[in-house]
């Protein structure tokens, strides 16, 4: 029976794994040949053989006494692999990252060959968990894994489970049927108009400087153009856009105040009462913009109902949103393909919260009919999942009754509610229980400064900025003679105030300093494991509230042209 030969050992390039995997070869290859049943000579022999010109030279180089396989492949060892070194071996383990087009099973793979040579020992099960969680390139996966600690097995199947769903969604999303005279959403910005063109086997094409290319097609033709980036209606947002595009990142809702995404894609319960205002530029290039707001429910006894059914075209009834705040109508891209309508151009640009725009999809005229008129107008026609709008202008001409709400009645907020609970807290400027006490040198000379001139220009704001900040009680006429006078500085804020600082710098070189460890990143890193909650608080005018205790105000006395003042 034949077996296929080992390949040669290669000196060039990685010999590292090329003398892991020569060694590997040799050994099956012995195994099936039964050499190792073979006297010691033969085997060596054999060995021999199979290594090669280059690797019969490298041999040539050994001074062994006792030739084996064993020997000869540590002296092999010896020269192909480097002497390893466990700091970077940890240095490449813990700086290996997810490449953004790398696919997980690689990325695991590198990992299990990286911590094979850390020397870990029983904790590498617990580094390799951790490794995948840090070094994922999925920001959202990586925060559903920071929820709670899983094992090994259960966020490598996660991790598969997740990267698998996400290449179903982009065959699915691929492979959705095209709209019959629109195949893609046309979004940039020009002062010029947009064309549209529907004759048999057509095509057009326009490009914009740092936009995205768009396409419309013929119902007939089987000819498309596609964008070079492709777009999704993103449920965050609310509108369509490429991949890491989303105008909500970042952004607080207004619903629920979490982050990522608008208080119009909010899952715990869409505002009620949305209201889009249109304002119209009187420009050269007569552009339109309608901006898109968003209006918190405001509780009522009474259930209001904002929408009608009206007939479209006199063939179809539809149930319609009645918004007094618009200046535009707007149709959902969904009912706009029923309708079997052209397209007409629009220089209408929408407008979302927060001022990100949403190119309109152009515009289609209609016939509406209610049960008191009847009218020809416009709908913008928008890629979103919702009622029809009708905005104030027609919403007039077809009669409904518009009722003006002059006066609300105001409603106390859960602000408001905790202010008036702990209103003891929040009022004046308050301070710490505990009294600051500054330790001066035993063998400090007191200096006294001078008080430094002040442009007469701000001496009267000066003395209100003194005198309130006395009625405050943070600071305090002196009553008797100081060893220590500093000068101050003052400062003029933007809102044309007066920030007064004391210049200590004579003070400061007598101090006695305590000393205190500045705790570093990692282990600050460590007190926020398993932590869900984060705030930011800051203390207005912090240091006003830390009081000195009697010692350390005359150690902190300064002058003034106006009259001496202690801290």
């Amino acid at each position: 029976m034949e077996f296929n030969r080992p390949v040669r050992i290669k000196l060039t390039g990685n010999i590292n794994d090329n003398f892991k995997t020569f060694k590997q070869e040799i050994e099956v290859y012995f195994m099936a040949t039964e050499t190792y049943k073979k006297p010691k000579e033969v085997q060596v022999a054999r060995l021999l053989n199979l290594l090669g010109p280059d690797g019969l030279k490298l041999f040539n180089t050994f001074k062994i006494e006792d030739k084996s396989i064993e020997t000869i492949f540590k002296c092999l060892e010896e020269y192909c692999v480097p002497k390893k070194n466990v700091v970077m071996e940890h240095y490449k383990y813990f700086t290996r990252k997810q490449n953004e087009n790398e696919s997980f099973d690689k990325f695991y793979a590198d990992l299990r060959e990286l911590i094979k040579s850390c020397e870990f020992g029983e904790a590498e099960e617990t580094l390799l968990c951790s490794q995948i969680v840090l070094g994922i390139h999925d920001k959202d996966l990586q925060t559903k894994l920071l929820r709670e600690h899983l094992p090994l097995p259960k966020i490598i199947k996660y991790c598969q489970a997740v990267e698998q769903a996400e290449m179903h969604r982009r065959v699915v999303q691929k492979e959705s049927p095209a709209l019959d005279q629109i195949e893609e959403r046309q979004q940039f910005k020009s002062k010029g108009w947009s064309q549209i063109k529907q004759n048999n086997k057509s095509q057009r094409k326009q490009e914009h400087k740092n936009k995205n290319q768009v396409n419309y097609k013929n119902k007939n033709s089987g000819e498309s153009q596609n964008n070079n980036v492709k777009k999704f209606s993103c449920n965050r947002c609310g509108i369509s856009h490429g991949i890491n595009e989303c105008p909500a990142y970042g952004k607080t809702c207004n619903n629920c105040f979490k982050l990522n995404h608008f208080a119009v894609k909010c899952r715990k319960g869409a505002n009620k009462g949305e209201l889009h205002e249109v304002q119209c530029n009187n420009s050269n290039d007569e552009e339109e913009e309608l901006t898109y707001l968003s209006l918190n429910s405001i509780e009522s006894e009474k259930q209001i109902n904002w929408t009608d059914i009206v007939v479209i075209d006199s063939k179809k009834e539809l149930k319609i949103k009645l918004d007094t705040e618009a200046q535009l109508n707007v149709m959902p891209l969904k009912e706009f393909k029923k309708l079997n309508k052209n397209l007409e151009k629009s220089s209408v640009v929408i407008k979302s919260f927060g001022g990100f725009k949403i190119e309109s999809l152009e515009k289609v005229k209609v016939n509406l009919k209610n049960s008191k008129n009847e009218i020809s107008t416009y709908f913008e026609v928008v890629n979103y999942n919702d009622l029809l709008i009708l905005g104030l202008k027609d919403c007039i001409k077809l009669n409904y009754e518009i009722k003006e709400v002059n006066e609300i009645n105001s409603c106390k907020t859960e602000k408001d509610v905790f202010l008036q609970k702990y209103n003891d807290i929040f009022n004046g400027l308050g301070k710490f229980p505990e009294k600051i006490s500054i330790k001066v040198k035993d063998d400090a000379n007191p200096k006294i400064f001078p008080p430094r001139r002040v442009p007469y220009k701000i001496v009267n704001k000066l003395k209100e900025t003194l005198d309130k900040m006395c009625e405050l009680k943070i600071i305090e006429k002196c009553k008797e003679p100081s060893e220590w006078q500093s000068p101050i500085i003052i400062i003029k804020k933007p809102d044309k105030s007066l920030r007064v600082c004391l210049d200590p710098r004579e003070l400061n070189k007598n101090i006695v300093r305590e000393m205190y460890q500045i705790p570093t990143l990692e282990e600050i890193k460590l007190n926020l494991l398993n932590k869900k909650y984060f705030t930011l608080l800051d203390l207005r005018d912090g240091f006003y509230q830390c009081e000195l205790d009697q010692k350390s105000q005359n150690y902190c006395c300064f002058s003034t042209p106006l009259v001496g003042i202690s801290t």
